[in-house]
């Protein structure tokens, strides 16, 4: 499939026509079975039949992504995640060199509020992890669909942890592909139903446009003429208490310490206040830094401190060394 590039009234007469190139063709796999699993959070089934693109050419540099959203009702940790799609060549084992899987919050638009194009934006971030086997990603071929499954906590060494809300979910290979769009050899992510499952449809972007489309931002499947919603994921983890998921939600480092503590934080956290304390219980003048997450204890003694910090998801209370 070659690029395509149209003038605004070839597009507006076109579009139709132009979404067929983005909508892949079905293989021959009609249906994905569900999996009987206990601990799921999120589970859309494919439908069969057709997917959309969500690819990054390693060859070319360039990506076309798509997302879809996902709800969380209470305070989890995400174990795994879980796509499926297809290959119509079926020979991904031989050009895939990596794979990717972004987690974004909810923007006021509905949409993600950032895209992998832009590194450091997203709440979980899974950058091209290595596909051999018998590491944090299992990929399962059979009959042109490929799943891939993801240990999350494997992948981002450590649990990762959300609190109730909306996400959306980006997850694609990186292949030895060129161009991107390459129809035969580029994976597609399975079709979960029409009309969308979630709270919102699902979206693509095309940062380079490669398709002509103008869809540089977030633009959903169906303005862009896909006869379809939503696509097909599974995700897997445990509901966690309080204590437990501040724990997983803010972390606090180095410890020891010298001169700068940092506050590391999901976007969905807004830290309200934070406090340090000495052995005897005192509260100590160190200072916070919000634009940047710091704390100054610099001008601290040597020593050991209690450094509490508030935030709307709950209490962090950890003790701090003072070198």
């Amino acid at each position: 499939m070659k690029k395509i590039t149209l003038s605004l009234s070839m597009l507006l007469i076109s579009f139709a026509a132009l979404s067929q190139s983005f909508e892949a063709v079905s293989n021959s796999v009609a249906t994905q079975t569900n999996r009987d699993i206990s601990a799921v959070l999120w589970d859309q089934p494919s439908v069969g039949g057709s997917g959309i693109i969500s690819d990054y050419s390693s060859l070319e540099d360039i990506g076309v992504y798509s997302t879809d959203d996902f709800e969380l009702t209470a305070n989890n940790s995400i174990s795994t995640i879980t796509v499926y799609g297809f290959q119509n060549a079926g020979t991904l084992s031989t050009l895939i060199t990596g794979f990717d899987v972004y987690i974004y919050a909810n923007s006021a638009t509905n949409t993600p509020d950032s895209n992998p194009s832009i590194p450091g934006t997203g709440l979980l971030e899974i950058v091209n992890l290595d596909p051999t086997p018998g590491g944090a990603l299992t990929i399962t071929e059979d009959a042109g669909s490929v799943t891939f499954s993801v240990d999350v906590t494997a992948a981002n060494g450590g649990t990762f942890s959300l609190p109730a809300g909306n996400y959306w979910l980006v997850a694609f290979p990186r292949l030895n592909i060129a161009p991107v769009s390459d129809g035969t050899n580029r994976w597609n992510w399975y079709d979960a139903g029409v009309p969308g499952n979630g709270i919102n449809e699902a979206h693509l972007i095309d940062p380079d446009d490669v398709f002509g489309a103008g869809a540089t931002e977030w633009t959903s499947l169906t303005d862009l003429g896909v006869t379809f919603a939503s696509v097909a994921f599974t995700i897997e983890g445990d509901v966690l208490g309080v204590n437990e998921n501040i724990a997983n939600l803010v972390s606090v480092f180095p410890n020891p310490a010298t001169s700068i503590i940092n506050i590391k934080k999901a976007s969905t956290i807004d830290v309200s206040s934070v406090d340090l304390f000495d052995v005897l219980g005192k509260k100590v003048g160190a200072s916070y830094n919000s634009n940047n997450g710091t704390v100054d204890v610099s001008g601290l003694a040597q020593g050991v401190y209690v450094l509490r910090v508030n935030t709307n998801a709950g209490t962090l209370t950890q003790k701090i060394v003072k070198q």
